[in-house]
């Protein structure tokens, strides 16, 4: 693995705003970087990355040892599941377990809830927690099997619980 950028090597290419999770080139580090121009790129799996000095990061992480001064031993979770929302306030350190948690509704989702899939024309409802899957039984209705997956989520997760509601409920986001 190569070696981490330097704080103050980080400090004299750019600027972090945690407030609105923005980093800005101070210094150009090629003729495609501009002063002034923000930092990084949109990478494929919906977060923001960042090359210095050769190595590519995640935006994140750079954005956490900016503020703290210390790369990140943990996972950095985006409380709000938008790993484009880089402010300090949305990042937070977890386990693995924690940042699956507060994971989104897989899209390949063909019920709608997570935690939830169609079994024999009933609804089973599992969740996992620190590699074991729970299952948390089989139930007659989606919405049933979603409040059993909501309750242990609650109890195993606690402030990393993403009880992810179906798309088409548009009082509460996923």
């Amino acid at each position: 693995m190569a070696k981490h950028i330097s704080h103050d090597r980080l400090l004299e290419l750019v600027h972090y705003d945690p407030e609105t999770g923005m980093m800005k080139w101070l210094k150009p580090t090629s003729n495609r970087v501009k002063i002034g121009q923000r930092a990084g790129s949109l990478a494929g799996r919906g977060y923001w990355q960042i090359k210095l000095d050769g190595v590519v990061y995640n935006f994140h992480r750079v954005a956490w040892f900016y503020v703290t001064g210390v790369w990140p031993d943990q996972w950095l979770d985006h409380k709000n599941g938008d790993g484009l929302d880089n402010r300090l306030s949305n990042l937070r350190l977890s386990t693995v377990s924690q940042n699956a948690g507060n994971a989104k509704r897989h899209s390949d989702n063909a019920v709608g809830f997570k935690g939830v899939e169609r079994k024999r024309g009933k609804f089973a409802s599992s969740i996992m927690c620190r590699g074991v899957k729970h299952r948390l039984g089989v139930f007659d209705t989606p919405e049933l099997a979603h409040a059993a997956y909501v309750a242990a989520s609650q109890k195993l997760f606690g402030e990393f619980a993403r009880a992810a509601r179906p798309a088409t409920c548009p009082t509460r986001s996923t």
